[in-house]
């Protein structure tokens, strides 16, 4: 079964900067992408970003909006870090963030790639393709908290039963893959 597929229904989630991350959803990270954050788009991070990340990551959606366009924000998350900085290591911090984002975000491997419609990729961010496409089954709220191994494996079966997407990497190509790998093949 592949990794994403597995991590669908748990995965522990870390306690950064003294907050109690909640499992990476849809909601996280098109909120990074939306402030530009470096851990959702890549990039040199600093200690603001991780200070951002962790307490948009420590929050459902539904406190997320509530908390988002609070005036004092900036300050808020200025004084919480200078106190969550004295507590810690920022290094070991920024890398403890960085493995539940990589963790959290493994996605369904495919043997092709699968293009949005005209050969082109998607045109809005990934994290509204996934949670559009999960909205009318499970509600808006639901969607958008899912943790990202399980929205994706849902939205993967939904291409496949639905779209006939074929492109899914099937479990006898799992096996084989690591056959290879095994065997010393790349």
């Amino acid at each position: 079964m592949q990794e994403c597929f597995a991590n669908a229904f748990y995965l522990p989630t870390p306690t950064v900067l003294g907050r109690k991350l909640k499992p990476l959803c849809l909601a996280h990270v098109h909120l990074l992408m939306a402030a530009e954050s470096p851990y959702a788009l890549g990039g040199d991070t600093r200690l603001e970003h991780l200070v951002f990340a962790v307490a948009v990551c420590s929050r459902t959606w539904e406190e997320c909006l509530a908390w988002l366009p609070n005036e004092g924000l900036t300050r808020e998350c200025e004084e919480w870090g200078k106190s969550a900085i004295a507590k810690c290591d920022l290094i070991a911090a920024g890398q403890l963030f960085a493995d539940y984002m990589e963790q959290h975000s493994i996605a369904p491997r495919r043997w092709q790639s699968r293009p949005g419609r005209n050969g082109g990729g998607y045109k809005h961010p990934w994290p509204l393709i996934v949670a559009t496409a999960l909205l009318h089954r499970v509600g808006e709220s639901r969607a958008w908290n899912m943790p990202i191994p399980l929205a994706l494996s849902y939205w993967s079966a939904i291409l496949e039963i639905e779209h006939g997407d074929e492109s899914l990497e099937s479990e006898q190509d799992d096996r084989l893959r690591k056959l290879r790998v095994s065997n010393g093949a790349s």
